[in-house]
């Protein structure tokens, strides 16, 4: 949706007049980027506020994307690097997004949605949802390092030594001429 600099202008001063609506914005765009928040559930509740306010959401949202795009203020979904590579949001706040994970319990694993942080394939900060000691089971973590590790697999397999023959495959014995097969020894 296009939309021009006077329909942004009023949206502004709009929102300028009421700023508990643009705080209550506000939270709702954090928790929608945290996960804390379905993104249908925020908008419909977005949609209530610009109405308060009396905003159409769809132009409002177009000023925010246009904002974005000409390098205006970063909304509240752009993170930002810093020393470390941590992200946080232009508000402060670390970036985090949900996540499941599984936690012991005696000798099973129960599910638990979780707040995750910063992650790599290593380790996977966890900011909420687990207490200090409980012992946690990451799924895709999990499996990362398994495709991981199958890769180092394949390509210690695949390199060798040029003219040197390698070892056989495990299971795999000496192949028999197709002649020597047919004759039964």
């Amino acid at each position: 949706m296009d939309v021009t600099d006077a329909q942004c202008k009023t949206v502004t001063a709009a929102l300028a007049k009421k700023p508990a609506e643009k705080a209550k914005l506000d939270a709702l765009r954090e928790q929608m980027m945290s996960g804390a928040m379905d993104r249908q559930a925020a908008r419909a509740e977005q949609e209530k506020i610009y109405a308060a306010v009396g905003v159409d959401a769809r132009v409002a949202g177009a000023c925010r994307r246009k904002e974005s795009a000409q390098g205006g203020p970063a909304s509240p979904g752009v993170a930002l690097k810093i020393a470390g590579g941590s992200e946080v949001s232009p508000t402060g706040m670390r970036r985090t997004r949900a996540g499941l994970v599984f936690v012991k319990k005696g000798e099973t694993f129960e599910p638990r949605l979780v707040q995750l942080g910063s992650s790599n394939f290593d380790y996977t900060e966890i900011v909420s949802g687990v207490k200090e000691g409980e012992q946690v089971a990451l799924l895709a973590a999990a499996a990362l390092q398994a495709q991981r590790q199958q890769q180092n697999d394949r390509m210690k397999a695949n390199s060798g030594v040029p003219g040197m023959q390698q070892a056989p495959a495990a299971g795999a014995g000496p192949a028999r001429p197709a002649a020597a097969a047919g004759r039964g020894g």
